[in-house]
């Protein structure tokens, strides 16, 4: 059974993207009729539960934690183009089309990993010890948030925000 990790609504297409954490696939639905447009298979993940997309690339990103990688997969065909090895537990994952980079926390790596389109890591950053979750603003900037190891944690709970060169 599709059992929905996370979301990713593209307003400019009407169209909501999902991933299911049980059957490693993406679901993309029309959201103006509320009917699923196709769900296609996620190759090479295990795991899957965060989800971006590029509207102008048409590629949906895929954060699979038990693979511990980024799958990049083309909307259109649904062929997985980019396997890329990301960190331990791969939570979550945003695509910032100000930069053209996806930036995927990894829990268990403590790292946020920064990707391009053509699934290229880019950058490799710290953000220890439990990435958590990254949101972008739609101009530049990325949150990430780092949870905490518990009460004695000086470097837990708390939200980085990071500003890529330009």
């Amino acid at each position: 059974n599709f059992s929905v990790g996370s979301l990713k609504l593209d307003a400019d297409s009407g169209k909501l993207f999902t991933v299911s954490l049980s059957t490693d696939e993406v679901a993309i639905v029309d959201v103006a009729s509320g009917e699923v447009d196709k769900v296609i298979p996620i190759k090479g993940s295990r795991g899957s539960i965060g989800v971006a997309y590029d509207g102008e690339t048409k590629r949906i990103f895929v954060a699979s934690q038990g693979s511990d990688n980024l799958l990049i997969v083309d909307a259109d065909s649904g062929e997985t183009l980019h396997n890329v090895p990301v960190g331990a537990g791969a939570l979550n994952v945003a695509f910032d089309p100000v930069n053209d980079l996806a930036y995927v926390s990894s829990r268990g790596a403590g790292t946020v990993t920064v990707v391009d389109p053509d699934g290229n890591i880019v950058a490799n950053l710290e953000n220890a010890p439990f990435a958590n979750h990254v949101a972008i603003d739609g101009k530049g900037d990325v949150f990430a948030i780092n949870k905490s190891t518990g009460p004695e944690d000086a470097a837990g709970d708390r939200i980085s925000k990071l500003t890529p060169k330009q």
